[in-house]
């Protein structure tokens, strides 16, 4: 019913730009990504720019299938709301692209989604991952520092750690983190 009368509104008034909004986001909520497309289309043509309205115009071009458009859209996205909630859908992309074998726009995408959040310690991971694989352990020891100093309790991040300086031949060092990633445990 609610739905109904908004589709009313825009039909009465076809500049009303918070009906528009609103249709672009109930359409999203209801998996209907082609009406989606369409009402936030017609939002972004009233307010460009329009954040709310490009956040639903990029997930119903992924529902579509429509990859290099919804690229695009996150890309316009990316230009007027910097926030965490952004970064991370860059990072999901940068998550795909890994998945896909293409670490190299991995690594844009995972480097992107930090310059919008700083403290998204998985892009780190991810970062020091695509490093291990390439065999550039230093980096790799670089990216997982960041990981925990943002995440000091990321036991994960700490076992890689021990492994990666292992394989750089570093007994040592790798002794030392074992023994604070006991301590972290508490075992």
């Amino acid at each position: 019913l609610a739905l109904e009368r908004i589709e009313e509104s825009t039909r009465m008034k076809p500049d009303f730009l918070e009906a528009w909004r609103a249709l672009s986001s109930l359409y999203a909520a209801s998996t209907r990504p082609a009406d989606a497309l369409a009402a936030s289309d017609r939002t972004l043509e009233l307010a460009a720019g329009d954040v709310e309205a490009l956040r639903n115009r990029y997930d119903a071009l992924v529902e579509l299938g429509r990859g290099d458009e919804a690229r695009a859209a996150l890309a316009a996205l990316v230009a007027v709301d910097r926030t965490p909630e952004t970064a991370r859908l860059v990072f999901n992309l940068g998550a795909d692209a890994m998945k896909a074998g293409d670490h190299a726009a991995a690594r844009g995408h995972f480097a992107s989604a930090l310059e919008l959040d700083p403290n998204l310690h998985q892009a780190h991971s991810a970062l020091a991952e695509i490093q291990i694989g390439a065999k550039d352990f230093a980096g790799a020891i670089a990216e997982l520092d960041k990981v925990l100093a943002l995440s000091p309790r990321n036991f994960v991040a700490w076992e890689r750690k021990i492994e990666v300086l292992k394989a750089m031949g570093k007994a040592d060092e790798a002794a030392e983190a074992q023994r604070k990633l006991v301590e972290l445990r508490g075992n």
